[in-house]
Formats: C-alpha cells, structure tokens, sequence
C-alpha cells in the first residue's frame, strides 16, 4: 500500500465511530490522526506484523516516550490496522495474534499542602486563578479550558461542566474560588472563555513555571486534579460524591449503587474545603 494510500484510510479511521457508533469528539480525531500519522513517518510497511510493531515500540521508547504513551502510540496502530482489515484494505489481519500489554500504572504521588502553599505565594492572579480552578474542583484541562462566563452562576456558585463523552455535570464554586472568579471577569470577562486564549500546552507551561519559581517537583494539570480527588476521598465525604465530582467515565454505573446527587457534590465541596491549604 502506498503512503497516499494509507492517508486516505486515516482519513477515513480518524473520524470513525467509537463504541456504540458514537461520533468522536475532535480531541478524539486529532489524537488518532496524530498517532497514526507518528507511526507512518516512522516508516508504515516496513513490516506491518508483531516483529514491527516491536521494533516501532522500540523507537518509540528511544525517543525517551513513557511507557504509557508507547502504549497508547502502539494500541492505536494496532486498532487501526485491524479496521483497515475489516473494510477490506488488508488482505489479512498483520496484527491478528497481537496482544498489546498494558503498562502498570506509574505511581502518583499527590502534592503535599506544602507545595501547594509553595505554587500560590508565587503565582500571580490568573495562575491563582488557574491553581484553585483546577484543584479545588479537579476538573480536567480540557474541561477548564472549555469553561465559559455562561457557565458559572455567580448568584447560586454552580458551575455547569462538559465532561468527557459530553457528559454534563453541575460542581460548585467555593468563595474562595467564586472571588477570584468574579475578580478575573472584571478584569478580562469580555471573553467568552473564562480562562481567555489559552491552550492545553499553555496550561502546562503556566503549571511547570510556577513550580519552577516555587522550587518544587514538576507540576502538570492531571497532577492537580489527582491531588483534589486524593484530598477529597481523605475527607471522607462519600465515593459516591467524589465520582460524581470527577465525572469519570464509570459515574453512571456507579450511581446506581450509590445514587449520588447534585446535593451530594455540593455538600462534598463545601465540607471538603481543600482549597483551604491556599489561606
């Protein structure tokens, strides 16, 4: 197969149905665009079996990627490849006895109050901003970033978020938050987005800045976020409402033991109270 020929089915993968012919979202799209295409400038044809899937794997890992996005890199190949198979572009499966092994989770280690303290001395008024957005809710980047003006009431604190699959779910505001919210609109709410023109590689900037100037480990947004969650189970405020809080991809299954509420989140922010470690 040429290499046009091979752009042409990615075009076609890329925006392709997941699941239960659920259109994927544009993140989804780009990823597998991104990762696929990696895996043809590397040289696609080459050897389309498990002896190059390995020594694609390998380069992978040379080019100092860490074991969970060698994972990810090389899984979308091998989904790929098989449904290229299935529409008839491959006369045979080349990756049909391929088992991707998933790596071991790296452990996280949640950032202690100390650092926390240590990021909000050094940070200016949109990374407050950023920092208490982030943990005090543990949204996800894309989520924040997502975040207009319309989104947060100011009166009632509610806060309406569109998570992952576009699943919606309403958090709340502490005051804490709720002031540095209605400070920054003031300062630059004629945006639509409440954290303005900001991107995902932005954020991660902003975050590894401060930790810099803060003298502190490598701070990423999924850091801050696992960090919140962290704190609010240690509150013992409910797994139900921590969940719920998280919006993970499993909520709804857990809900139907646990029946977690919009009453429940808020009562799990305000008795929380993580962002507290800012004071």
């Amino acid at each position: 197969m040429t290499l046009d020929e091979w752009d042409a089915w990615l075009g076609r993968y890329a925006v392709a149905p997941a699941g239960r012919s659920r259109t994927p979202s544009p993140r989804t799209v780009e990823a597998r665009r991104a990762r696929v295409a990696r895996w043809l400038t590397w040289g696609a044809g080459q050897s389309l079996g498990p002896e190059g899937l390995r020594q694609y794997a390998v380069a992978l890992a040379a080019q100092g990627l860490s074991a969970t996005t060698q994972h990810l890199y090389v899984e979308t190949v091998v989904t790929f490849l098989r449904w290229v198979h299935a529409r008839g572009g491959l006369a045979s499966d080349p990756v049909a006895d391929v088992a991707v092994p998933v790596p071991a989770p790296a452990p996280r280690t949640p950032l202690r109050p100390d650092e926390l303290r240590a990021l909000w001395a050094v940070a200016k008024p949109r990374d407050r901003l950023l920092l208490a957005l982030l943990y005090e809710t543990g949204l996800r980047v894309g989520e924040a970033l997502g975040l207009r003006w319309d989104d947060w009431d100011a009166r009632s604190g509610a806060l309406y978020v569109r998570g992952k699959g576009n699943r919606p779910r309403t958090l709340w505001t502490s005051p804490r938050l709720a002031a540095l919210l209605q400070a920054w609109k003031v300062r630059d709410g004629r945006r639509d987005a409440i954290l303005g023109v900001c991107t995902r590689q932005g954020v991660c900037r902003a975050l590894q800045r401060l930790a810099r100037r803060a003298g502190i480990r490598p701070v990423h947004p999924h850091l801050l976020r696992h960090s919140a969650l962290t704190a609010y189970s240690h509150a013992a405020v409910g797994l139900d409402a921590v969940r719920a809080l998280a919006g993970h991809a499993s909520l709804r299954t857990t809900q139907v033991y646990l029946h977690a509420d919009a009453g429940a989140v808020a009562a799990a922010i305000g008795l929380a109270n993580v962002g507290q470690v800012f004071d």
